[in-house]
């Protein structure tokens, strides 16, 4: 008896602590949003948030490869817009071809199979002479 008295004892505290823990008021608010919104469209990087990295490049294996980070590739200039607007158009491109290989393609198909109904008619015209 006395343990059972000790089990409900733990399992009615250990409620208890979990209702107070999941009612206590928090510290943040209920939809924690980021911490910061970065856009990059200024033109400088805000080095309030970020810092460019001049050191070794990742991967780097001796008497295989080395690099080094460089302040030189970082563009924040609207060049970077037009170099995206550039590639969107040259995938579109890409992609115009793609459909125009594929209607290539079924039409091939097409063609390659009514040569073959036709060469299956003459067969059988020629056989029937025969």
């Amino acid at each position: 008896m006395n343990r059972l008295r000790r089990v409900l004892a733990v399992t009615l505290f250990l409620g208890v602590a979990l209702m107070i823990k999941k009612n206590a008021p928090s510290d943040r608010p209920e939809s924690a949003g980021p911490t910061f919104h970065e856009t990059f469209s200024g033109g400088i990087l805000d080095q309030t948030n970020w810092f460019i990295d001049t050191g070794r490049a990742p991967g780097n294996i001796a008497g295989v490869n080395s690099g080094t980070l460089s302040a030189e590739h970082v563009d924040l200039s609207r060049d970077g817009e037009r170099r995206v607007a550039q590639l969107k158009q040259e995938t579109d491109k890409l992609q115009a071809l793609l459909e125009a290989n594929t209607d290539l393609t079924r039409q091939d198909k097409d063609l390659t199979e009514q040569v073959a109904a036709l060469t299956r008619e003459i067969h059988e015209l020629l056989t029937k002479r025969a």
